[in-house]
């Protein structure tokens, strides 16, 4: 059988290693696939398998095809062994090098790029645990509408600062972020917490915001009781090609309300939730959020229809089963070093 390299640093794409498990358990009929990678801890919680060996402790020539994360790594050359070697690419041609026979687009955006620069390439997606992420009923002691907020709750581009001043007060209404760094809550907004405009949010702020910051589980099986809790999930962004809380939160009949960036289009267009165009201003895009928050929590019925167009939606194009074929292509090409011409 054929051997798959994905190599990466630890302090980036955890969240990306976790769905390659997925790829080593689906496709071990034809395929010995590994990772190198140096532990970073989230991950680790996330998980009971993990490959305790760093890139430095594995040899390029032992395997037939590489991936490592944004084209390049500090102990795989690309130098020497790009002719074997692709890229996972989330936006544009991201870790793409020349040295390369083609690249992996991961979003419609990367495969504009890839289209538009003449590169060949193969359109891949991460899929969805449909058995993992589903609907489970959870028992409620009020009538609050849960509004939520997974994943980097510090990063500028998620907007989840201008998220909470937008939403903190609104009656009626549950507000809770689950950040994407579980073991330290307030750990991002301390250390990264800026809103859209770039300015700082102060120790005070700080303060209040924590009161809206919720753990989770720690272990992988447990982040679909995240999304159970809520009643709608919102991901207002600056730029999020593939949208991995969304996409989790529509397997699991929660409707969203999210800008139209790259794969998260996808449940949009079916119905899954209400958009917020991505050329408004910031200004703009907050008050529609608020707007559609509050006519969700005025029309159940309609907010229930919305969660289940968008499950079906993941079950008709994002389940794994829909997208082994295309990883399958990808590695086989990869890994008999054939030529495109």
């Amino acid at each position: 059988m054929k051997k798959i390299l994905f190599t990466k640093s630890g302090t980036k794409g955890w969240y990306v290693e976790v769905h390659i498990e997925y790829l080593i358990r689906y496709l071990s009929d034809e395929f010995i696939i590994e990772q190198a990678d140096i532990p970073f801890k989230p991950y680790k919680d996330f998980l009971d398998r993990f490959p305790e060996t760093s890139p430095l402790e594995k040899n390029p020539d032992d395997y037939d095809f590489i991936i490592p994360e944004l084209g390049t790594h500090p102990h795989v050359s690309t130098e020497d062994y790009g002719e074997k070697m692709s890229c996972l690419s989330w936006e544009g041609l991201e870790g793409y090098h020349d040295k390369m026979r083609f690249g992996g687009a991961m979003s419609p955006d990367s495969e504009k790029a890839y289209r538009d620069s003449n590169v060949p390439y193969h359109s891949l997606r991460i899929g969805i645990d449909s058995e993992l992420f589903k609907s489970i009923p959870t028992a409620r002691e009020d009538d609050l509408l849960n509004v939520g907020f997974v994943g980097s709750i510090g990063n500028p581009r998620h907007r989840a600062i201008d998220i909470y001043r937008t939403l903190k007060d609104v009656e009626g209404i549950r507000l809770m972020f689950f950040p994407s760094v579980w073991n330290n809550n307030n750990q991002e907004i301390t250390q990264y917490g800026v809103d859209a405009d770039g300015n700082s949010i102060n120790d005070n702020e700080i303060k209040e915001f924590i009161k809206y910051i919720y753990g989770g589980n720690k272990r992988w099986v447990g982040v679909p009781n995240c999304y159970n809790q809520l009643d709608v999930l919102v991901r207002v962004e600056q730029n999020e090609e593939y949208g991995f809380p969304v996409l989790e939160a529509a397997a699991c009949g929660v409707p969203v309300i999210a800008t139209d960036w790259g794969n998260v289009k996808s449940i949009l267009d079916a119905g899954g939730g209400i958009r917020i165009e991505r050329i408004l201003t910031i200004k703009e895009q907050m008050q529609k959020m608020k707007d559609a928050i509050i006519e969700m929590k005025e029309k159940p019925e309609w907010r229930k229809h919305l969660g289940e167009l968008g499950r079906a939606e993941i079950e008709r194009n994002w389940t794994w089963d829909k997208q082994l074929d295309n990883w399958r292509k990808f590695f086989r090409e990869g890994a008999n070093g054939q030529k495109r011409h």
